[in-house]
């Protein structure tokens, strides 16, 4: 039972880090999250200066978020060894 609510959480935490970054690459990028979203005009969504001058603060919490999630997900791996190898 343990096992499959760790599998649980883990299969969350990847898929949140995955989202995570698809969310980041699409800003930095300057790309729709939807491959169904389209411009109808040549108009930008978000200016680019302030694209650039937020970028440093979008790389920081971009890499603190993205690496708390990552050790998350290392610890719910090393729970799951454990519990496989007290049983």
């Amino acid at each position: 039972m343990a096992d499959a609510q760790l599998s649980g959480r883990l299969e969350t935490a990847i898929q949140a880090l995955d989202n995570i970054t698809k969310v980041y690459y699409s800003f930095l990028n300057a790309e729709p999250l939807s491959p169904t979203f389209t411009l109808t005009s040549d108009t930008h969504l978000i200016p680019y200066k302030v694209m650039t001058s937020l970028h440093d603060a979008m790389k920081t919490n971009y890499v603190g978020l993205s690496e708390n999630v990552a050790g998350l997900i290392e610890n719910l791996l090393a729970l799951k060894v454990r519990v496989h190898v007290d049983q």
